[in-house]
This record gives C-alpha cells, structure tokens and sequence, in this order.
C-alpha cells in the first residue's frame, strides 16, 4: 500500500556499474520494504527477464533512440563549453545525442534476451552490497545487521517462490 519498487543500473565509473533495487514507503515500512526487495531480488535471480519485459524496454529504448537521431542538438554557448568540459574531464569523446540515437538503433536489433538475462544474473550475484535506508526527520529507526541481512537472504534461497506475475497494463 503506497509503496512501489524500482530496478536502475547506473554507472559509477570507466568500468564499475550497479544495479539498484530500491523501495519508497511509509515512514514505519523499512524493515517490511527490506524483506520485499530481497525477495524480489530472489525471484529475479532464480527466473531471470521476462521475453515481455526486456521486448518493452527495448522498445522504450528504440522510441527515444529515434527521437534522438531525429533532432539537432541545439544549445548555448555555455551549454555547449559545460557539455563538452564534462567528457573531457572523464577523458572521453564528445558523442553527441543523435549520433548516439543512431547508434543504439544500430545496436538494440543485436542484444538478445540470453544476453541481457545473463548480464542481471551476474550482476544480482556479485556478493558486494550497499544497504540503505532514508528515514524522515527524528523517526526512531534501528539499522538490521549487516548478519541479519545475509541471514534474511539465506532464508529467501530457500524459500518457495512462484514465478512473477505480469500485470495487464
């Protein structure tokens, strides 16, 4: 109730990424939002992507691939110095948005299913963990152990799980 989970994979780095699960809920929902997300984390593990799912976001990829490859980068004088500061900094070239648009509709035709399901199973069974919590104000809250977090795991590995359901949009 009020609460919704979010997947993201980011990069944070030249060759380090993370996958993020994280949940929004009600100020007294952390430690039922823990065990939520380390279940899904679970059921993600043992049944992958489904064709469904990963055929949606690539499509979502393509729509705005080709919005991208569509329209010229137009922007200031400073916009442009601050653009380009930034890749030079991280030691990279200037790859403008519609040629990266055409480069992922080059690409997206190429990625298969067995790619992408391989890629998150190897990246949900990294051992390295980040648990956080955000919690308002003076809220009195106890962080778990980082024990009962890998005990909590454990329990899920072993627990019955049913496939995910698909919802109807």
């Amino acid at each position: 109730e009020g609460s919704s989970l979010v997947v993201r994979k980011s990069d944070i780095g030249k060759t380090t990424q993370a996958l993020g699960l994280f949940a929004d809920v009600m100020p007294d929902g952390h430690a039922a939002a823990l065990t939520v997300l380390l279940r899904e984390q679970e059921r993600m593990r043992r049944y992958g992507l489904s064709d469904v799912d990963i055929a949606a976001v690539k499509q979502d990829i393509r729509d705005v691939a080709q919005r991208m490859a569509g329209k010229e980068e137009q922007r200031e004088f400073a916009d442009w110095v601050q653009q380009i500061a930034t890749v030079w900094a991280q030691d990279k070239p200037y790859t403008g948005s519609q040629q990266r648009g055409r480069q992922a509709l080059m690409l997206l035709d190429s990625i298969d299913n067995q790619q992408v399901n391989a890629l998150f199973q190897r990246w949900l069974s990294l051992p390295d963990r980040l648990v956080q919590f955000s919690v308002p104000g003076l809220t009195p809250f106890t962080l778990p152990t980082v024990q009962a977090v890998l005990r909590q795991e454990q329990q899920l590995k072993k627990a019955p799980l049913a496939a995910p359901e698909r919802s109807v949009d």
